[in-house]
This record gives C-alpha cells, sequence and structure tokens, in this order.
C-alpha cells in the first residue's frame, strides 16, 4: 500500500480572536475543513503527551491525527528549525483577559498511516510555529497557511546513528555547521564528497546557490532519508535569515526516535 502521506497542522487562538487552523493541509483547506482539527484537539492535554484521534468525513474518508500541545512563551517564536541558538523561554503568552497562549501542532493523514517519526513531529512544531509568528501579527487578515506532505517514507532509523544538518554557500562558506565539525573540515568534506548526502538549491528570492545536506558523526550520512534532507534546507533558509554576523550556526541532531503506534479511538 503506498504511503498516504503526512502533512504538519497547527491549532490556535491570538490575542484577539479565537480558536482556528492556523496550518492545516491543501486538502482541508480547499473544502474548508480546517473545523475538523480545531474540534479534534483537546488544548488542556498535558504536554508530555501525544495525542492520537481518528476519525471519518464523507468527503474524505478516514483521518488520522497526532498531535501535542503546548504553552507558548516568547522565546518560542524566536526558534528556528535545526539550530542550536541560545534562547530565552521568556514570559508565556497571553490574550487580551489575560488567559495563556496555547496550541496544538501535530500530523494528519488521509487513511491509517505508517509509522511516524519524532522527528516528523518536531518538523510539524518548527512549521506551526513559523505560521503562528504570522498570525499573531496580523490577526484580523490573517487566514491560514497550507502545509506540505513529508517526504514518502518518513520513518525512524532501525540503527541509533545520528544525523546533523549542514549547509554552505557556492564558495563553500559556512552556514549551518555540525556541532563535532569545524569550518576547515566542513569545507574539506564537502569539496571531497566525503561521508554525505549533499543537494544544491537556490534560495527562494535570493541568488544564492546552497549546498546543504545530512553529516554523521559514526560514518556515512549518505544514506539518510529525504526527511532528513528536508530539514536541512530548513535549517540553512533558517539560518539565513539570522544577521551575517551569527553565521555559521551549529545545528541540532535530528531525532531517530518513532512515534508510539496509532492508537486512536474512532470518534
Amino acid at each position: 500500500m503506498a504511503d498516504p502521506g503526512v502533512w504538519p497542522f497547527l491549532v490556535g487562538a491570538g490575542r484577539r480572536r479565537g480558536l482556528r487552523s492556523i496550518l492545516l493541509p491543501d486538502w482541508l483547506a480547499q473544502r474548508r475543513l480546517g473545523a475538523l482539527l480545531r474540534d479534534g484537539v483537546i488544548l488542556g492535554n498535558d504536554e508530555t503527551t501525544t495525542a492520537w484521534l481518528r476519525t471519518r468525513h464523507p468527503e474524505i474518508g478516514e483521518i488520522v491525527m497526532c498531535y501535542r500541545t503546548e504553552a507558548i512563551h516568547e522565546g518560542a517564536l524566536d526558534e528556528r528549525p535545526w539550530l542550536d541558538l541560545p534562547v530565552a523561554r521568556g514570559d508565556p503568552l497571553r490574550d487580551q483577559f489575560q488567559r495563556p497562549l496555547r496550541v496544538a501542532f501535530g500530523l494528519v493523514s488521509r487513511g491509517r498511516p505508517g509509522t511516524w517519526a519524532e522527528r516528523d513531529m518536531q518538523t510539524a512544531r518548527y512549521a506551526g510555529l513559523t505560521a503562528y509568528r504570522r498570525f499573531l501579527t496580523d490577526e484580523v487578515n490573517y487566514t491560514y497557511l497550507t502545509s506540505e506532505a513529508l517526504p514518502p517514507g518518513t520513518t525512524a532509523k532501525a540503527d541509533d546513528r545520528r544525523y546533523w544538518p549542514f549547509a554552505v554557500d557556492r564558495r563553500l562558506r559556512p552556514i549551518v555547521v555540525p556541532p563535532w565539525m569545524n569550518a576547515r573540515t566542513l569545507k574539506r568534506a564537502v569539496r571531497n564528497e566525503t561521508g554525505l548526502m549533499l543537494r544544491t538549491r537556490t534560495v527562494p528570492g535570493r541568488d544564492l546557490v546552497v549546498t546543504y545536506g545530512i553529516a554523521s558523526a559514526a560514518g556515512s550520512g549518505s544514506d539518510a532519508p529525504e526527511a532528513d534532507l528536508e530539514a536541512a534546507w530548513a535549517a540553512a533558509q533558517a539560518a539565513l535569515e539570522l544577521s551575517m554576523r551569527r553565521l555559521p550556526v551549529r545545528s541540532k541532531a535530528l531525532p531517530t526516535e518513532a512515534l508510539d503506534d496509532v492508537r486512536a479511538e474512532g470518534t
């Protein structure tokens, strides 16, 4: 059976606007079915709990949701995907009635999913917080952002090797560097393509070509899945949004754990 795909989503309220789907798949947005996500999550869940929900809709069939909740602090809005940046937690964000702002972020699929990885959940969180930042800056005019499906086969790795994103520009100047490498060793590894999985892209809206990829301290990163490469690309773009004086930035290891098996009850 083909991988049905998984999409990031985020549900939350603003300082003045009520609970809504802020990030959702286009197949829900096009049908104006964002309420399926909004009404399915329970924001009062413990933040350490991963909740599962299975439901069915006459237009699109079975939907499986996996999500976590989080009380939003100022520092969360400063986080960037897979970058090891010093971020202070800060004060909790509150609405106009001084209630803490909470969100639910996670993954949704059409039909029964395969194994989802912790990396997928963290990807969903970063994508959701990016959308939430935009929502808070203009709650009146914001509608929603649509998410892209995560690469097929986004499953946990069979071994315990850890992978770190990296990125350099066309002159091999480092942008994102694994913590166990320095600029010189990264430059040498990219030039020789030693133990790395590499891709090259042009940054949208900028005349800047970036080589990015995955490295492993335990050996070759050349067998990293497509989802890890997309995480590296997200890290590169996030780093380039920072001041050039802050580059290069150290990367975080990508999680390797699988999420618990689906135990969603029908609703």
